[in-house]
């Protein structure tokens, strides 16, 4: 489950990131 947060968290930067640029 740790792993799986961990793998939300950096989608959830990925798509931040291209909202922003």
């Amino acid at each position: 489950e740790i792993l799986d947060s961990k793998t939300l968290k950096t989608t959830d930067n990925t798509t931040n990131v291209l909202e922003i640029e």
